[in-house]
This record gives C-alpha cells, structure tokens and sequence, in this order.
C-alpha cells in the first residue's frame, strides 16, 4: 500500500511540471521583451551615430604623371666666360633688358693691356707731332692768304688787259697751290700714321667688347637662372611630339647659374618665361581615360596646394589599349611656384558637383525610395533624397537642408522611433 502512494504521489508531481515550465517560460519571455523595450530606448540612442549634412562637392578626377610646358626663351653664353646676373630670379623685365653679364678674366686682361698701351702711343704721338701739326696748318692758312690775293691781282691784270702782270700773277699763283698742297700732303702723312694707331685701338676694343658680353632678352617675361636641361624637350614649339613615355623618362637636372660661375659659349644661362600662357602634359595608362563632360577641366598640382587652376584640353590621344594616353592642358597665368617645376605630380578634375553632402552611409533604400534617416527632435525620420553625385565617402543629395542631422548607421533606426 505504501509503494501504491508513493507511486501515486510520483504521478501527480509529473503531472504539474508541464505547467510549471510554462510558467517560467512566459515570465522570461516577459522580462525579455520588457528588458528589450528597455534597452531599445535607453541602450540605442548611444548606438545612433549621426552626423549634420553640409554644404561641399564631390569631384570626379584622376591622379597621373604630368609635365609643366612653359612658354619660355632659352638664352645661352656668346663666349666662355665667368657669369655675372644683373637681375634677381623671378624678376619681370622688358624686352631689350640685359640679364646676364658673362667676362671672360684673361681675355680682358690682356685687351685693357694691350689697348692702355696704344692709348700711350696715340698720347705720344699726338704731343711729338702737335707742333709739326701746328706749323702745317699755319702754312696752310698763310698760303690760303695768299692764294685770296693772287686771285684778286689776277682779276685786277685782266680787267686792265695786262698781260704781264696777269702771267706774273699766275706764276706766284701756281707756287702758292703748290706751297699749300705740300703743307696739306704733310697733314694727311701725320693723319694716316694716326690713323693706324686708331685702326688698332679700335680692333683691341673689339676684343674687350668680346671678353665682355652681355645677355640681353629679346622679349618681356619672368627670368630664371634654374635651369633643368629639358627646355628643348618640353617646349610649346614640341607640343605634338610630346608623348606619354616622353613625359614618364623625362630626367631633368636643376642646375643654377649664380653668380660667379663658370660658363661655356653656346651654354644655357638663364630663361625668360612668358607667364601669360603655359601647358601641362599629363601621362596615364590607356584605360584610364577620362570621361570629359567638355573641354575644360581643373588641376590641382602640389606646387600649389589646394588651388584649382582652370585649364583647357587642347590634346587628348587616347592611345593603344593596354597602352598609355597623352593629354594636353592649355592655361593662362602661369602660378609663380611653377616657374622652375617641370615633373610634378597631378590631379585632373574632369567633374564637379556642389550642394548638400552627407555621408555615403547615411544613404540607404527602403520601400524602393533612396533616402536618409533624419533626427527631427529626438526621432528618426526617413527622408526621400535625390542623389546627385557619389563618392567612397558621402553623396550629394537633393531634398535636405544643411545642417540636417543625418544618421549614419540607419541599419540601427526605425520611422519615428527614438534615437537621442
């Protein structure tokens, strides 16, 4: 009997624990639910990431090897010599200014030597000869004199039809000629000796003129002593020979005439650069050729930081696939940091679109509308936006205010539910 009761209360506990599970369950499910409703309004608003929408641009661009094309002249030594600058670097001059003296120290040592020492010469003679030269120019006045006279007794002889005395005066006539003309012929002995001491002076001031010379520009521009030895390779005279491996082997070596230098006749010394109008060669690979929405682009280059300088495309050679393109970009006013660059580093902007940028993560679809999730208050509210441009990191979008916070994490927000 007592194993009968024993067995009977076993089944009976059985028999309650079903409920008893349940029981638990549902109050779990409870504190469940309710502990989410909690943590969903006091654990995710520090989960909501945001951020205000603002006024900016997303670019389209290119980043490739470039080369600075100058419209420049290239003036070289007429004669080795030592270099002298008479300007400053990055000095403006006019046409006609000399820019470079160039003196050649042995040259015009011996010319100075040599041309003193015919000045000395000339000195000597003209003190030895000053009173021979006198004395012949006093006959020559005295017989001029008498030369009048004669004349005028010649005159007189015939008006009195006087044959005598017009013979007689022809006589003395014809030795007063030949008085002067001796007198004269003694002037031109003593001017032709000097003559020839002036014939060398002149022959030695033309050698010092070429142990000096000067450098003068033949048009008005910006002067640079920097120069990198690919003046004739990238010139705008060179413009359709310039081609991507041109721009990619390209090795230019800055070298600087300063004063004092040695330089070699026909050498280089210094630029003239015309900044009104200057080129830039880009090099990239062929199948990354932009698409152009027009003929003008933007460059930003390092030289000048985060200035975009506007340009025309005056050459664009797509070039073989797998192969490499050449482009080339006409601009005005060449920027003072570019005086002396050549290769340098650029990016093309081919595209730019300006309005109201968010976050590339804010963007999301949801029932088929493109929009942003945004906090109005303390609630999450989608907005429908147009995309207008797009980048790895924000969107510009039509349809929202700056200043709009944007949520960027939208995965965690739901219409109209708290977020702050």
């Amino acid at each position: 009997m007592a194993r009968r009761r024993i067995t009977a209360r076993r089944v009976r506990r059985r028999s309650r624990e079903p409920v008893a599970l349940l029981m638990i369950l549902g109050a779990g499910t409870f504190a469940l639910l309710g502990g989410l409703t909690w943590a969903r309004g006091v654990v995710l608003p520090f989960l909501i990431r945001s951020r205000p929408a603002q006024f900016g641009t997303i670019e389209e661009s290119f980043d490739a090897e470039a080369a600075v094309v100058r419209k420049e002249s290239v003036y070289v030594a007429g004669i080795s010599g030592i270099l002298r600058p008479l300007v400053g670097e990055g000095e403006r001059v006019r046409a006609g200014t000399a820019v470079v003296e160039i003196a050649n120290p042995q040259s015009r040592k011996a010319a100075e030597e040599r041309l003193a020492e015919i000045d000395r010469k000339i000195e000597e003679f003209d003190r030895r000869n000053a009173a021979e030269y006198e004395s012949l120019r006093e006959r020559i006045r005295g017989w001029n004199s008498t030369i009048t006279g004669l004349v005028s007794s010649i005159r007189e002889a015939y008006s009195f039809d006087d044959p005598d005395a017009v013979a007689a005066a022809e006589d003395e006539l014809s030795e007063a000629l030949d008085g002067r003309a001796e007198a004269a012929r003694g002037i031109e002995a003593l001017d032709a000796s000097r003559r020839e001491l002036l014939v060398q002076r002149q022959g030695l001031e033309e050698l010092l003129r070429k142990s000096v010379t000067l450098v003068e520009c033949r048009v008005p521009g910006i002067v640079s002593f920097r120069l990198d030895g690919c003046e004739k390779e990238f010139s705008p005279e060179r413009l359709k020979d310039i081609g991507a491996r041109t721009i990619f082997t390209a090795e230019p070596t800055i070298r600087t005439s300063v004063d004092g230098a040695e330089a070699r006749a026909g050498e280089p010394v210094c630029r003239v650069v015309e900044a009104d109008e200057w080129y830039l060669a880009v090099g990239l690979p062929s199948n990354r050729v932009p698409q152009l929405g027009g003929s003008s682009v933007r460059v930003r280059l390092p030289e000048t930081g985060e200035r975009q300088i506007p340009a025309r495309v005056a050459r664009l050679d797509t070039g073989p696939p797998g192969g490499y393109a050449i482009m080339i970009l006409e601009a005005d006013n060449l920027p003072s940091e570019l005086l002396s660059v050549r290769k340098t580093r650029a990016t093309v902007i081919t595209s730019s679109t300006q309005g109201v940028l968010v976050p590339r993560s804010a963007v999301v679809k949801v029932d088929g509308k493109t929009g942003v999730y945004a906090i109005y208050k303390t609630m999450a509210q989608f907005k429908p936006v147009q995309v207008r441009a797009q980048d790895d990191d924000g969107a510009i979008v039509e349809g929202l205010s700056p200043g709009t916070e944007v949520i960027t994490n939208p995965w965690l927000a739901k219409e109209g539910r708290r977020v702050k």
